[in-house]
């Protein structure tokens, strides 16, 4: 595995899916533990659009991400 820092995030993906067949995108969810926004929500749902924009055939799920770490 390797760090990909956000400003690269598109074009590493492009370069993956090109040599890889995905059916899905999983993206975790920050919530808190009352189901409201965190304040990195807002953050994820900006990678969400990019995402869809970039690779639109492409699903994607984002999933409940408390208490994985």
């Amino acid at each position: 595995l390797i760090t990909v820092e956000t400003k690269e995030l598109i074009n590493f993906l492009k370069k993956y899916f090109s040599s890889e067949e995905v059916e899905l995108i999983l993206i975790g969810e920050p919530l808190n533990l009352d189901d409201t926004p965190t304040h990195a929500t807002t953050l994820v749902e900006q990678a969400i659009k990019q995402l869809q924009k970039n690779f639109p055939s492409i699903p994607i799920k984002k999933i409940d991400e408390r208490y994985t770490s």
